[in-house]
């Protein structure tokens, strides 16, 4: 087996090398220090919420976060409209710290720390947005120093802009030019408020209120009476009042005519964050927060008794933002747990909350030999696909890298597995709380003498969140807020270098056993590994609640599960703006054909080095400038609209196509999972073309893929609804083809001979043919397996392939393959028949297997949507990941008890059947258990959720995955009760 797998790592590495030698030859002219940056997208933040503001029409919520990017949600349909990345430097360019939304809703404008060096005008950089586009129309840049607070005139004809140098600057919106700068406060500006189109208030880090006039060009009056930074302020609709909000706790009420303290409110918590007042002026929502869990509250007051009128919690952490929606009964809320949360003040309780999938790290750790790390993953929330939620328990998942594949499974966290050194010898690490109240002083001590202490201020990320020796004793490693992780010289406490890259704080950490390496874990949801001697990050690892992961390296490579690209995103220049600082989300999945690379990403992990310093070979990197100039056309389906309800099953499709790079070599429609090429306008691949498609009653998906000739692939997909019509008698479905191959015998392979394959493929055969007038107007079967039906010799699979070719246009496939998956000696992945010969000690005769990405190749041709039950990884090794994700891009939807490298054991003694075809027995056999909606229907999405749970209680090892074509849609797999509305049946 060892030489099996140096054999295969060979050939890997050789067919990586001939992959770029072919990236180069189609691209001389790359440059080799413009790596691709790449972008989380797990569906929501992954760091603190920092700025939100709400559209006037109550339509559209706008966050921006410390993650470097805006997001616009829909309140109405309450998902994620856009997300748009700032700028993609590590360390913190690029935060956002602050945005308003203008008051004819259509432009959002964003500040924070925009990049450049400190003096630079882009440092404070300002961005005018549309909306809800998100479009970048404009840069303001006469600030330079980082912006903390926005704030648009009511007339929208000025823009005011506090910033951390302690000056509130003017611009003309008309112009686009800065008018005027205000001097006055002596520290950063943390909060704006106009009273009116000439009247504005600003609040600072000093604990000062200062009103400025625009007619006076002056300061026209000063507020004081807070002892800590002034956080917050709200203006009341009639301009009377204003309200602030400080770190000290307190909230004070003010008159704006009289210029004077009116009272302060005790509403007995810790810090004011925001304040905002109600469209009638009769409640004000007070949210807070404070150091440590828990702390974040949501408070309506009522503005004339100062009175908690309704108390919201769930928050685990501060409350930075709260807002009313206008127009409706709703609040939001947004803050350092990186949700936002929308609450129903009328019955007092939590509505939705828009989060994504990632999951927060806790620990950290190494295994004994550093060939492998762990990592515990904190409760988390999982979204169902009908948005309800449910919590997702913590957990221990593994990441091997040094055993010739990659992959990332739960385990039993083990007992020797090694976390931070917190005593290396006579040295111990000990963690302070300091004059702030915060863990912000690292102390070391020597024979209980102490050696230096790091002290760590509100600018410098407060805490010590966590801390390590390396195992020498010679350096200690610490993280902090907002991503801040350094290591410290033991002898004198001089810092020694940063490792950037996280845009949250840093949770845990430790070093590997032989102090070459570094993993860190954060609140940003990922885990990091480093180069201890050089700063320099290798891997990011993010593992989401779903059970998808993706790992890729600086240079913009990547390994991942099944469906794990759904996860990243590279950034390259916009092709709607001139300023090519203002970056687009291109999906990893464009360009996976160059940048899926799990062998180079294992590599960089287990060697500790990047990309760039392994050996000199012909490894070229990928860059953002070829990845821009070979983008696959630009698709939208213009019509139907996305969600529309149609009166008619004959629908004319309008496709809108743009060339941005390469022309496709094909381009392809599939409705309901039922596919066809398109055929070329004649104008080009660019422009309109309109396609005729026929919709069946209920819901109905389509979508459409290009392909271009080096790869790239663009998609896009809408759901559109056509209503049933009870009297009149449903169409005939179409026929159901299944093909079951199963082979327990081997004969020159017998060692790998399984138990129950004959079985599976007749037990599932016997299940599909019940759906005869249950979904299907006709069932045909066909197996080839040991103990029934043909003999699973390659001749016979091949045979009965072809036999599926008689499926039409409105027929469905199912394949079940139950046998030995492997990889044969040129790293192909092959399905092994009775008649299996062998090629030397470790190999497999070519034509004797079943070459099984010449089978998807071959389902992929069919006119008939296809599945693939895929219970073939036994013995391995074989990557399932690998198989999954070529069937996805071939149009094939595949269903497997396991991904990556996992694998099933021969047989389970609780059950008589494999896991795969026990769960897809009970979840679409008698009493349809995997029907979660209860419709009495079961889709595709609802099986793969059943025979997820389901094998994962027979081995929790295993991770069994479904992946889904673009175009596919959640069509039915089993139906209870079609059979009495079915004509013409046989």
């Amino acid at each position: 087996m060892e030489n099996g797998f140096t054999r295969r790592g060979a050939v890997g590495m050789l067919k990586l090398i001939i992959l770029f030698l072919a990236v180069v030859a189609c691209l001389p002219s790359v440059a080799r220090s413009q790596p691709v940056p790449m972008i989380v997208d797990t569906g929501g933040h992954t760091a603190s919420i920092r700025a939100m503001d709400v559209s006037r029409n109550g339509r559209w919520l706008v966050t921006g976060s410390e993650d470097k990017t805006v997001r616009i949600w829909d309140v109405i349909q309450k998902h994620c409209l856009q997300m748009i990345p700032m700028t993609s430097p590590p360390g913190l360019q690029g935060t956002v710290f602050a945005l308003d939304i203008a008051p004819d809703d259509r432009i959002v404008a964003v500040g924070g720390l925009m990049g450049g060096q400190p003096g630079d005008v882009a440092m404070g950089r300002v961005l005018l947005l549309s909306l809800p586009e998100g479009t970048c129309i404009a840069t303001l840049e006469h600030a330079p120093s980082p912006v903390h607070a926005i704030a648009f005139s009511p007339d929208g004809r000025l823009l005011a802009a506090g910033s951390e140098d302690g000056i509130v600057r003017i611009w003309d919106m008309d112009q686009g030019t800065l008018v005027h700068s205000f001097h006055g406060h002596g520290g950063t500006v943390g909060c704006l408020a106009w009273i009116d189109a000439s009247r504005l208030v600003s609040g600072g880090d000093d604990g000062r209120i200062l009103v400025w006039g625009m007619d006076e060009l002056a300061p026209i009056g000063t507020l004081s009476g807070h002892t800590g930074r002034v956080a917050c302020l709200a203006v009341s609709p009639d301009g009377t009042m204003l309200v602030s909000g400080s770190h000290d706790g307190s909230v004070r009420e003010w008159d704006l005519a009289a210029m004077q303290h009116v009272r302060q409110w005790s509403l007995q918590t810790a810090s004011i964050l925001s304040l905002s007042f109600r469209g009638d002026g009769k409640f004000v929502l007070a949210t807070t927060g404070g150091l440590g869990l828990g702390s974040g509250r949501c408070m309506i007051v009522d503005p004339e008794t100062a009175r908690v009128k309704t108390l919201f919690s769930g928050h685990v952490q501060g409350v930075n933002e709260g807002l009313f929606v206008p127009g409706t009964s709703l609040v939001a809320t947004a803050g350092e747990d990186q949700t936002v949360r929308l609450w129903d003040t009328q019955k007092g309780r939590l509505v939705h909350r828009f989060v994504g999938r990632g999951c927060r790290i806790t620990e950290v750790g190494f295994g004994p030999g550093g060939d492998r790390i762990f990592w515990k993953i904190g409760p988390s929330v999982l979204r169902a696909p009908d948005n309800t939620t449910h919590a997702v328990r913590p957990e221990t998942l593994e990441m091997r890298f040094q055993e010739g594949y990659l992959d990332v499974a739960a385990v039993s966290l083990p007992a020797d597995v090694q976390g931070p050194f917190l005593n290396v010898g006579t040295r111990r690490l000990v963690r302070n709380v300091g004059a702030d109240a915060t863990r912000s002083l690292l102390e070391v001590y020597d024979h209980d003498q102490r050696r230096f202490m790091i002290n760590r201020t509100y600018e410098d990320k407060r805490e010590h969140t966590a801390a390590s020796f390396t195992p020498d004793g010679r350096y200690v490693v610490s993280g902090g807020g907002r991503g801040a992780l350094a290591m410290y010289r033991v002898q004198d406490g001089v810092k020694v270098r940063d490792f950037k890259g996280h845009t949250g704080g840093v949770t845990c950490l430790a070093v590997s056993p032989d102090g070459t390496r570094l993993v860190s874990g954060s609140l940003d949801q990922t885990v990091r590994l480093w180069n201890l001697a050089t700063g320099e990050l290798l891997a990011t690892i993010l593992y989401a609640t779903n059970d998808e992961w993706i790992a890729w390296i600086p240079a913009g490579y990547y390994a991942c599960s099944p469906s794990g690209e759904s996860l990243l995103g590279c950034l390259l220049a916009s092709e709607n703006n001139n300023n090519h600082d203002i970056l687009q989300v291109v999906p990893a999945e464009t360009f996976a054909r160059y940048l899926y690379q799990p062998d180079l990403v294992r590599a960089t992990i287990s060697q500790g080095r990047s990309a760039a310093a392994l050996d000199r070979t012909a490894l070229l990197p990928v860059t953002s400038e070829f990845l821009s100039r070979h983008r696959p056309p630009g698709i939208d389906l213009v019509s139907p609209a996305d969600g529309a309800v149609l009166g008619s099953r004959q629908q004319e499709l309008l496709v809108s196509l743009h060339a941005r790079g390469d022309d496709p070599i094909s381009c392809r429609l599939r409705v309901n999972g039922f596919g066809r090429d398109m055929p070329q306008p004649e104008a080009g691949w660019s422009g309109h073309l309109r396609v005729p498609v026929v919709l069946e009653p209920g819901e109905n998906t389509v979508g459409c893929v290009c392909e271009g000739p080096h790869g790239a692939r663009s998609s896009a997909e809408i759901q559109v609804h056509l209503p049933e019509d009870g009297n009149a008698t449903r169409k005939m479905p179409g026929d159901l083809y299944y093909l079951g191959v199963g082979v327990e015998r081997l004969g020159a392979f017998a060692h790998m001979d399984l138990p129950t394959s004959s079985d599976d493929v007749k037990m599932v055969a016997r299940l599909f043919t019940t759906l005869r007038g249950r979904g299907y107007a006709k069932v045909h079967e066909r197996l080839v397996s040991d103990d029934y039906g043909h003999p699973p010799t390659r001749a016979h699979i091949h045979d009965a392939l072809a036999w599926l070719e008689q499926a039409g246009p409105r027929d469905t496939i199912i394949v079940m393959l139950a046998g030995q998956g492997v990889l044969d000696q040129d790293d192909r992945p092959v399905f092994l028949p009775r008649d299996t010969r062998p090629l030397g000690r470790h190999g497999y005769a070519w034509e004797s297997v079943v070459d099984i990405d010449s089978l998807l190749v071959r389902l992929g041709k069919l006119k008939a949507r296809t599945l693939v039950l895929c219970d073939v990884a036994h013995t391995g090794p074989l990557d399932m990941t690998r198989i999954m994700r070529r069937a996805r891009a071939l149009g094939v939807a595949v269903l497997s008890a396991t991904r990556g490298w996992q694998k099933t054991a021969p047989a389970y003694a609780s059950i008589p059947c494999s896991p795969l075809a026990y769960a897809v027995f009970k979840g679409i056999g008698p009493g349809l258990l995997a029907d979660a909606s209860g419709d009495g229907r079961v889709d595709l999405d609802e099986l793969g959720a059943y025979v997820t749970r389901e094998v994962q209680a027979i081995d929790r090892k295993l991770v069994p995955s479904l992946v889904v074509p673009v175009g596919y849609g959640q069509w039915m797999v089993a139906d209870s009760g079609m059979g009495s509305r079915v004509t013409g049946r046989d």
